[in-house]
C-alpha cells in the first residue's frame, strides 16, 4: 500500500515524473533550473526573487496566464526536475522544455516530460502544431523531440550567444496527425512550384 499523501499530484503523470501547473512551493527549485535554460526569452537571468516577482504579479498572478504557461515536473516521490514553458493559443503552440542539467536521468526525464506534455495536449487541447526551438549543442533536446515525432524544420540563420560562443538555433515542429498529410500535401504543391 502507497502513502497518497506523499506523492506528488498534476496535470498528467509520465514514467518518471508528474506534470502540472507552479506552485508557489516550487519557486526555489524552479529558478536554478530557469537559469540554466540556455534558450531563455528574456536577457536577464532568472534568479528567485525575479521568479516570485513574476509569479506574484498583481495583473497576472502565478505562472499561468492566458498567452503563457509554465508547467513544473516533479518526480512522482518530490522535488522539481524540469520545466515546460507553452506559449501560443488557437491550436498553435510555442514550448520551451529543459531539464535539470545535473540529474543522471536527464533524457528518460526530457522525453517523460514531452511525453506527458503531448498526452495532455492530445486529451485536452486538439493542437495543430506545436513548435520548439533549441540551441545546437543541445543534442539530447534533439533527441527527445524526434522520439515524440517533432521533425526538424529549419537552421536560424541568426545566431545565440551561449557560454561565450556564437550558435545556431534549430527549430523542430510537431504537427497532429490530422494535419499532416495537408501539410505533406502543400510542402509537395510547394515544391512543385
Amino acid at each position: 500500500m502507497t502513502d497518497n499523501a506523499s506523492t506528488e499530484r498534476g496535470f498528467v503523470e509520465g514514467e518518471h515524473i508528474v506534470l502540472r501547473p507552479v506552485l508557489e512551493k516550487d519557486l526555489e527549485q524552479l529558478a536554478p533550473l530557469m537559469a540554466q535554460n540556455p534558450c531563455e526569452r528574456k536577457p536577464t537571468p532568472w534568479t528567485l526573487q525575479r521568479l516570485k516577482k513574476k509569479f506574484e504579479d498583481e495583473k497576472d498572478p502565478g505562472l499561468w496566464g492566458s498567452g503563457e504557461k509554465y508547467y513544473v515536473a516533479v518526480r512522482k516521490a518530490g522535488g522539481v526536475v524540469g520545466f515546460l514553458v507553452q506559449r501560443g493559443q488557437n491550436r498553435v503552440y510555442w514550448i520551451t522544455v529543459h531539464v535539470d542539467d545535473n540529474i543522471a536521468d536527464r533524457d528518460a526525464v526530457g522525453m517523460d516530460i514531452l511525453k506527458a506534455y503531448e498526452s495532455l495536449m492530445m486529451d485536452w487541447h486538439d493542437p495543430v502544431r506545436i513548435g520548439c526551438e533549441i540551441i545546437e549543442p543541445e543534442a539530447a533536446k534533439a533527441g527527445w523531440l524526434k522520439d515524440c515525432g517533432y521533425e526538424l524544420e529549419v537552421v536560424f540563420e541568426r545566431m545565440q550567444m551561449w557560454l561565450g560562443e556564437p550558435v545556431a538555433v534549430h527549430h523542430y515542429g510537431w504537427i497532429a496527425p490530422a494535419y499532416r498529410e495537408l501539410a505533406e500535401q502543400q510542402r509537395r504543391e510547394f515544391a512543385g512550384k
